[in-house]
Parts: C-alpha cells; sequence; structure tokens
C-alpha cells in the first residue's frame, strides 16, 4: 500500500486517536507495550530488510491494536518504518512519512533525520541528502559529534553511490572544515566513490591518505581498490590487490572476487571467470547471484547461449533465484543469436520467478523477434510493454525501424519511425539510417535525400552512415552526377568519405541511368565512364584515401579502353601509394 494512503489511516483510525490521547497524558517511556512487543520486533524485522509495505502494514496494526498509554504513537516506531524506507532506498515515502510526524506533532529526532537522509544516499540522490542534512541542522542547534559523523559519512555514501569521486572529495574537506573526525568508514566512502567512477589513482591516493591519517585500511578499503582497477580494465592491478590482501591478514571475501567476475564480464573474459569462479570455491567461498550473473553475462556477450544457460541452470540449483541482470543478459544474447522463442521461454521464466523486467528486458524480447523476422510478433512485444505499464524506449522503437527495413519494407519502418515521434519518442541517428538505407536498398535516391533533410531538420546530425547510404542509393539507381553531389554535401558537413563512399560512386558510373538502355550507354562510348574513374581517383589522391581490390576492380573497368587509361592507372597507382602524387588529370 502506498505511504501516503497507509499514514492517513494510521493517524485518523479512532484506536490510534485513543491511543495518542493517552500517550500524551503518560510520562513513560514511548515503545511498545509488552502485550505488542512481537509486533514490534516484527516491524524491525520487516525494516531490516527494507519490506516498507510489510512494515507499514504492522504500524497500521500496532495503531489499531494499542491499549497503553506508552505504546502508540512513538517517534521509535515511526523511526522503524523510516528505517525500512532507508533500507529499500524510498526516499519518497520517507519523506512522506516525516512530513506526518511533523503534521501530527510526533517528535523528530536526530536519527529521524538520519533515516530519510539514508533512503536518499542509498538511491544516490546527493542534492537530496544534501537538503535533508541542512534541514537537521537547522532543527537541531547542537548535534553530538559521533550523529555528525554518522550522518555527514551517509552523505558521502550518496557521492559513492552516484559514482561521483569530486562530490565525496568536497563533502571530505567540509567535514574537515566542521572538525569531524574522519573514520575508517568515511575515508572507504571515498574510495568507493572513485572505485565506481573508474578512478583507480585517485582510490589508491585515498587510501595512502588514510594510512597516513594512521588508520588501517580494512576489508572495505581493499575491496574498494579491487573494484576500482577492476572497473578500470586494469585487471592485473586489481589482482595484485586482492593476492596483497592476505599480506595484512585480511581475506579475500565474495566482494573480493566479485568484482573481478565483473570486470570478465565487462571485457569478455569467459576463461578468466571460469578460473576465478573455480579459486573462489577452492577458498570455500559460496558464489552468489551476483557472482553467476557475471558468468551469465560473460557468457552472453560472447554469444555462448548454451554456456549462459548453463549458468542459469546453476544458480537454480544452487537455491539461488536469478536477477533482472541475469535474465535480461541472456535474452540479449538470444536477441543476437535471433532465437526468438528461447528469448520468450527466458522472458517467462523470469515472470514465474517474479522478478520483474524493465524496459531493456523487453526491447531484447522484442528485437529477438525483430532479427528473426517475426516482425509482427515484434510488434506485439512492443503492446505487452506498454501494457505492463514499460514505457519503450528509442531502442525498443529502433529495432522494429531496423526490422522492416532490412527485409525492404521501407513504408513500414516509415510508418514506425513516425509513430515513434507521435509517442513522443525521439528517433535518433541510427532510426534515420535504418529508414534512409531501406531507400537505398530500393535504389530511391531522391527518397533517401528526402529522410536525410527531415533528420537534420529534427536536429539530429547525420553521419558517416546516413551520407553513404544516400550515396549508394543514387549510386544503386545509376545517377552519378547526384551521387557526387552528396559527395560534396558530406564534406560540407564534415564528414569525411571513405573507400564505401567512393565503390558507391563508382558503381553509379558503371551502372546504366533509369530509363536508359545499357545499349545506348556503349554506343555513346565509354569517355564518359573513363572521366568519372578520373575525377574519382583525383578525389580520392587529394584526401589520401586508398582503394581496396573491389573498388580498384570497378575503377579497372570504367577506365578499360580509354585511350588515357595509361594515366588512369597511373593515377589509381599515387592513390594506392599514399603518397598524395595523384592530380587531377588534363583534358
Amino acid at each position: 500500500m502506498h505511504a501516503a494512503r497507509v499514514a492517513t489511516v494510521c493517524f485518523r483510525s479512532s484506536p490510534f486517536a485513543a491511543a495518542r490521547v493517552r500517550a500524551r497524558g503518560s510520562t513513560g517511556v514511548v515503545g511498545c507495550a509488552e502485550d505488542e512487543r512481537s509486533l514490534c520486533d516484527r516491524l524491525n524485522s520487516l525494516a531490516e530488510v527494507g519490506d516498507v509495505d510489510g512494515a507499514e502494514g504492522i504500524f497500521q496494526r500496532v495503531a489499531h491494536e494499542s491499549t497503553t498509554a506508552a505504546s502508540f504513537p512513538s517517534t521509535m516506531l515511526v523511526n522503524t518504518v523510516l528505517k525500512a524506507c532507508a533500507n529499500s532506498a524510498d526516499i519518497t515515502r520517507a519523506s512522506a512519512w516525516y512530513g506526518r510526524m511533523v503534521h501530527h506533532d510526533i517528535r523528530v529526532n536526530i536519527k529521524t533525520y538520519g533515516k530519510v537522509i539514508e533512503a536518499a544516499a542509498k538511491c544516490g540522490q546527493v542534492d537530496e541528502a544534501v537538503g535533508w542534512l541542512e534541514k537537521m541542522l537547522e532543527h537541531f542547534s547542537e548535534v553530538e559529534a559521533s550523529d555528525m559523523n554518522i550522518t555527514m559519512n551517509t552523505v558521502l555514501d550518496a557521492c559513492a553511490k552516484a559514482a561521483s569521486s569530486e562530490q565525496a572529495g568536497q563533502w571530505f574537506a567540509r567535514m574537515m572544515r566542521a572538525r569531524v573526525l574522519p573514520s575508517a568508514a568515511t575515508y572507504n566512502s571515498v574510495v568507493n566513490a572513485c572505485a565506481k567512477a573508474g578512478n583507480a589513482n585517485e582510490a589508491l591516493q585515498w587510501v595512502r591518505k588514510m594510512e597516513a591519517d594512521s588508520i588501517a585500511p580494512n576489508k572495505v578499503s581493499f575491496n574498494g581498490l579491487v573494484h576500482a582497477f577492476a572497473r578500470a580494465n586494469r585487471t592485473d592491478d586489481a589482482v595484485a590487490w586482492l593476492r596483497h590482501m592476505p599480506s595484512v591478514r585480511i581475506e579475500p571475501c565474495l566482494e573480493s572476487y566479485n568484482c573481478l567476475l565483473d570486470a570478465c564480464a565487462r571485457g569478455g573474459r569467459v576463461e578468466d571467470a571460469d578460473r576465478w569462479l573455480g579459486e573462489m570455491e577452492a577458498a570455500q567461498i559460496k558464489p552468489d547471484v551476483i557472482s553467476y550473473s557475471c558468468l551469465v553475462h560473460v557468457c552472453a556477450r560472447r554469444g555462448r547461449l548454451p554456456q549462459a544457460a548453463a549458468w542459469m541452470g546453476r544458480m537454480k540449483r544452487d537455491a539461488l533465484v536469478p536477477d533482472a541482470i541475469a535474465y535480461t543478459s541472456i535474452i540479449n544474447a538470444c536477441a543476437k543469436a535471433r532465437q526468438a522463442d528461447e528469448a520468450s521461454h527466458w522472458f517467462a521464466g523470469m515472470r514465474a520467478a517474479a522478478v520483474e523486467p524493465d524496459v531493456v528486458t523487453f526491447t531484447s524480447v522484442l528485437e529477438a523477434h525483430a532479427r528473426a523476422g517475426r516482425l509482427e510478433e515484434a510488434t506485439d512485444w512492443l503492446g505487452k510493454m506498454e501494457a505492463s505499464a514499460v514505457q519503450p524506449n528509442v531502442m525498443s522503437y529502433s529495432s522494429i525501424v531496423n526490422g522492416y527495413a532490412q527485409v525492404g519494407q521501407h513504408d513500414l519502418a516509415a510508418k514506425w519511425l513516425f509513430q515513434m515521434e507521435a509517442k513522443q519518442v525521439m528517433p535518433n541517428v541510427y532510426c534515420y539510417n535504418s529508414v534512409i538505407n531501406s531507400c537505398a536498398q530500393a535504389q530511391n535516391g531522391p527518397e533517401a535525400a528526402l529522410w536525410l533533410e527531415r533528420m537534420e531538420s529534427k536536429g539530429i546530425r547525420p553521419d558517416l552512415v546516413s551520407f553513404n547510404s544516400v550515396v549508394k542509393a543514387f549510386g544503386r539507381a545509376g545517377l552519378a552526377s547526384e551521387a557526387f553531389d552528396w559527395l560534396e554535401r558530406m564534406e560540407q558537413h564534415a564528414v569525411a568519405p571513405t573507400v564505401v563512399t567512393y565503390t558507391s560512386i563508382a558503381a553509379a558510373c558503371a551502372r546504366a541511368p533509369p530509363n536508359v538502355s545499357p545499349a545506348s550507354v556503349a554506343a555513346a562510348g565509354s569517355a564518359a565512364a573513363a572521366t568519372c574513374a578520373a575525377r574519382l581517383l583525383a578525389h580520392m589522391a587529394e584526401r589520401a584515401v586508398r582503394p581496396d581490390a573491389v573498388l580498384q576492380r570497378t575503377i579497372d573497368r570504367l577506365a578499360g579502353s580509354h585511350r588515357s587509361t595509361g594515366s588512369i592507372r597511373a593515377t589509381s597507382e599515387g592513390c594506392a601509394a599514399g603518397d598524395g602524387s595523384a592530380r587531377p588529370l588534363e583534358k
């Protein structure tokens, strides 16, 4: 149940009101009566695991069942609900509960603010956490040094969660100015902020500073270094720090190895991941969901779908529930392998395990169907996505647009791009390139040019693929003059042509334009083709673009029987040499 609704029911219920009156007349300690202590214990247990709905339910029961003056309402009980909000990183509900405490005259203390700050910190909302800290300092003229240390460390945790090493450093400096002595936890928060940002050298500097302050680095500190170097793709250094830990009487733990497994997953190193899992198990460290998810991810990334599926099976045999990352990784691997039915199977398993799919998961299933050419089913998945209150993003629509473009259904590709815009989802350059390329496949240069201009009108800068597709569209239609025009426009946009660009233009020179028979072209002689070849080679030579074998053969065919063949071939050789010696041919 939503926090606002639960809180309103609790605060307005008649048993609560009666308890409120008794509490105001009492002088006892505010807390739970003996016959309600089991409920209070249950409330605390739910708060520990971040079960906000459960904690609010117990709170409501206590409100209705309170019979003693000291039972309800108490700051302690509301703070326990706030503890649930903090542990679930739910700043919205934490803020709502704080507001109702103030509205109903329930005493707010340092711990109240601490839990709201913690809720903001755990979801990485640094500004929100800072705002609540400042509100706390306005509320209380004096704050114990220990409470200030805990609270400011919590703000540092927010910086770490947000991977903001710069803000973490600033808050550390602020603590020093406020004469709040740093602890190991303070330094570790800064180290973790650096680690999540991939700033390995900076993380090491903070550990050195920690040692200079006569604070011994602990397991969290060294895990931070392993994480930092692994995140920075400096795996050898990460391993060195893991190997260093036993020398200071700190044994590597599950988190240490998971940092290395994560590095393997991001780097696509399957064999290394297998080796690290073996070392973990040899050290009698049981892999957790994160460990297995890394293994699923690395296998999926390398396209090893059976191996990824095997790790999913092992995770279940170890009585672990795969998380959203594991399911999404294997579904994404199915998409890359065009295994639509397999993707649907894993999605069904995800739902059965009560793991909620997000936009990335849905998009991966959708993409699997689109890549398999099952485009009607792909569009059905878009509908399922919206029915599940998951809003499709640009990648969701891109999969459909590209799917139709790949099978030559230009009209449907364009239709879905327009539908994106109607849904206020801004198409990106990839979407437009798919439609432009479908025009090229249909040899429709003018339509391709219109789509590129539409892209520009929407504020999206065409890239090399965009221009190459337009040139290819005119090239396939045998419209060499238009292809050359777009080559010039390409350079006006500071996009450098490549061998692919020149190959499309060469193809245009070699192909008969629409409504002109090859016989008519032959009758006109080979001079036009040879001139085109010369112009093309001169353009390439000035830009030091070397023709590949395919382009060279096309140019040789164009030069063919023309009397200037020797000069053209000399120009081609100058291009191939890349020495800039080739120049436009004299007429």
